[in-house]
């Protein structure tokens, strides 16, 4: 797992947009898909941003206890998630929303919130909270 540093404790993630182009400047030029989380307190303060996982050109190889232990150091109140689609396809894959959903059980328990789950491509990014995913 590969924290990024420094992050600004005033920053704020208040919308996809905002959080597409903080996360974006992490993966985006990576040639194989990788999964960053960012931890939020309960105003939306980024408290941590780590790189998870990563994989291949066509797959991220995640698992979610990576991203609940990471959640849990930072005492997360909620999690925005954000992988490239290397291929510069922003659909979310059936993998991506098998996977999204079983982390959002997981999160529920825990009381943490699955703020949003974002795919990053060049320019271009998709939400699932926008889609009606989450």
């Amino acid at each position: 797992m590969g924290q990024f540093r420094p992050i600004d404790a005033r920053t704020y993630l208040p919308d996809p947009a905002t959080a597409a182009t903080l996360m974006g400047r992490y993966v985006l030029s990576m040639e194989a898909e990788a999964l960053l989380v960012a931890c939020l307190d309960k105003d939306g303060r980024v408290l941590g941003l780590a790189r998870v996982t990563s994989g291949s050109d066509r797959r991220v190889e995640g698992r979610i206890r990576d991203v609940i232990v990471y959640a849990l150091s930072c005492q997360a109140e909620s999690l925005i998630l954000a992988h490239n689609h290397p291929s510069g396809d922003i659909r979310p894959s059936r993998t991506d929303l098998e996977t999204t959903r079983r982390l959002g059980q997981v999160c529920r328990v825990l009381s943490i919130r699955l703020q949003d789950h974002l795919i990053l491509s060049g320019k271009a990014w998709s939400s699932m909270r926008c889609l009606g995913l989450l």
